[in-house]
């Protein structure tokens, strides 16, 4: 019910949603934000990994667009949280709600994640991998940090995933204890994210 209407209020009253963006961006900002950073540093900083992760800089978004327009037709099909021209990255960016992570192979990105922190104390997440990079443990670490920050830094956190995104769904069962909140139309489950100790990899 709660998102059908934010999905009604995005899609037919933009100049409401932008305001509720920018309240929400304040509140995250001037209450959370420094909790979220602190906690964030300290996940981070236990990934043992052939791979950096780490949080997203400016200077990053280009490189996070020409990734995103490498990959294979329909990528997105079930991963579409936002465009991905330079522009809508830019605007994402300056979101002081969302915290957008990175994978690097060296200076290559090749996975990109973030987590989308509301008021109220909940945040959603979303994740995908180069097709180049996938089978190698990234998305479950990706998992594990998301869930690690989110709840560190004192949110719930939920996203929605198509029971058709196999892969998906077991890296998510991999690294966190998951709980289904509600069955959504298409085929899709809104999900809560819950701790599950284990070790960070690749």
């Amino acid at each position: 019910m709660i998102l059908s209407i934010i999905k009604t209020i995005r899609e037919k009253l933009p100049f409401i949603w932008n305001l509720i963006e920018w309240v929400n961006g304040e509140v995250i900002s001037i209450l959370y934000l420094k909790k979220i950073k602190k906690t964030t540093e300290k996940v981070l900083n236990l990934v043992i990994s052939d791979y950096e992760y780490r949080v997203l800089r400016e200077d990053d978004l280009s490189a996070l667009c020409l990734m995103l327009s490498m990959q294979p037709k329909n990528f997105d099909i079930f991963f579409k949280p936002h465009d991905f021209d330079i522009e809508s990255l830019r605007k994402v960016f300056k979101n002081k709600a969302f915290l957008m992570f990175g994978v690097f192979d060296k200076d290559k990105i090749i996975g990109y994640f973030f987590i989308r922190f509301f008021a109220n104390r909940k945040a959603f997440r979303g994740k995908m991998v180069d097709v180049n990079f996938q089978g190698r443990g990234i998305a479950k670490n990706m998992g594990r940090i998301m869930t690690d920050v989110a709840l560190g830094a004192g949110f719930r956190l939920f996203a929605t995933i198509s029971k058709d995104n196999l892969s998906s769904l077991a890296s998510s069962k991999a690294v966190n204890e998951i709980r289904i909140v509600a069955e959504l139309d298409n085929n899709y489950i809104y999900i809560e994210y819950l701790s599950k100790i284990c070790k960070f990899s690749n």
